[in-house]
């Protein structure tokens, strides 16, 4: 991956600012975003922003990257709280094991894995603030070759940058 997550991360976070709406740059990829049940005035998670990578930007993989913001658009990572994720079709017996938000400042919070043929929805959970969910997520896409007819978002190979902050 050679994503510059924080330069999504400004974008994203001045495009709030500005325009009071999400970025959602991969709707024509099918992806949509379900607004959290919270009461007027209470904090919760907000996804401010949505990037399908570029070929790349991807390099091959097949991942939805999350990364956490607070109210000042600083990275966080509250206590319990983690990555949760489904996919369409599940059934009881299928686990959809939480993502730690554990990585390094060089790289997004978490990533969730886009197995083939899956359509994930993702939001954040463990802190008792509500979560926007973002669904549609999903890596059955057309290739698109990048520099020098590169394969890197090849059908099963797509990737996407999730953005949430913590809001009122």
């Amino acid at each position: 991956m050679n994503l510059r997550h924080t330069d999504y991360n400004n974008q994203f976070l001045n495009h709030v600012h500005q325009n009071s709406t999400v970025a959602n740059q991969a709707t024509a990829y099918g992806v949509r975003i379900r607004d959290a049940e919270a009461a007027a005035g209470a904090s919760y998670w907000r996804v401010i922003g949505v990037h399908h990578l570029s070929p790349e930007e991807n390099r091959g993989d097949h991942h939805v990257y999350v990364e956490v913001l607070d109210e000042q658009g600083r990275r966080v990572k509250p206590a319990n709280l983690a990555v949760h994720w489904t996919w369409e079709g599940r059934q009881p017996d299928q686990v959809a094991k939480p993502a730690a938000l554990e990585k390094p400042d060089n790289e997004p919070l978490s990533n969730v894995p886009i197995a083939r043929g899956a359509v994930l929805d993702v939001w954040l959970a463990g802190d008792g603030l509500p979560s926007d969910v973002v669904g549609g997520l999903r890596a059955n896409h057309d290739d698109e070759p990048g520099p020098g007819d590169n394969k890197w978002n090849t059908r099963g190979h797509h990737s996407f940058y999730v953005v949430f902050q913590r809001t009122t």
